[in-house]
Formats: C-alpha cells, sequence, structure tokens
C-alpha cells in the first residue's frame, strides 16, 4: 500500500460552467493515463461567512500513489495543467498527501505561464518523487 499521493486540482465557482469543463478534461486525462490508479475528485467548499465568499467554490482534480509516478509523469501533469489553465484562466495546485501523517503539501502552482515552485519543505522524502 502506498504512503503518499501525489494530487493536482483547480479551485473553481463554477459561474460559466468552468467545473464541468475541468472535469471532462480530468476525465480525458484518466482515460488516456497508462496507469489506471488515477483517481478523479469533486469537492465543493462550502461558504464560511466572513472567511469565504459567498459564492460555493469546487475543487476539481486527481490524485495518483506516488509508486506510480513514473518517468515523465510529473511533466507530463504539469503541461496538463498549464495548457488547461489557459483555456479555462484556473490556477492549479500540484503537490502531495502523506497518508501516514496526514499532512499535504502543495508544492507548484501552476498557471497558463507554467509552474512555480511553492513548497519550502522541498526536501523531504515522499517529495523527492516530483522534483
Amino acid at each position: 500500500m502506498t504512503n503518499s499521493k501525489v494530487y493536482l486540482y483547480a479551485t473553481t465557482t463554477d459561474s460559466s460552467g468552468t467545473k464541468e469543463s475541468l472535469m471532462v478534461s480530468f476525465h480525458n486525462l484518466v482515460a488516456s493515463w497508462p496507469a489506471a490508479s488515477l483517481s478523479l475528485f469533486s469537492n465543493k467548499i462550502i461558504p464560511v461567512v466572513g472567511v469565504h465568499s459567498d459564492v460555493a467554490r469546487w475543487e476539481v482534480g486527481l490524485s495518483l500513489s506516488t509508486e506510480q509516478v513514473v518517468g515523465d509523469a510529473v511533466e507530463k501533469l504539469i503541461n496538463f495543467a498549464t495548457d488547461l489553465a489557459e483555456k479555462t484562466g484556473c490556477e492549479f495546485i500540484l503537490g502531495v498527501y502523506d497518508l501516514k501523517k496526514d499532512q499535504h503539501e502543495d508544492v507548484y502552482a501552476i498557471n497558463a505561464f507554467g509552474p512555480e515552485l511553492i513548497s519550502s519543505l522541498f526536501h523531504l522524502s515522499y517529495l523527492d518523487v516530483i522534483s
């Protein structure tokens, strides 16, 4: 069993159908991925008065076991997110979730211009998989 997962997601309000477009794009990526271990997710974030805007947001993305991250998998995910950011205007986050510690670390923020390293903990062994 894997101890960590790589995730890639975008946050959207779905005011213009962006959520559906993201879901279709992520579904197409999963269907074409060589390893069958990619999992899609779509989580609704309920607004909290005084903390979030009054508009409900969605996190739309995918995750896969770090054991399945081989070859140029991270590069493919980054290129996919960059292309999709150009089409949708969304920003994506690529990171690692440690199942044992129940901790996550966002490693890259990805927009239409490409990835930006945002992790200060990049030296941790479970993050080395996506360097």
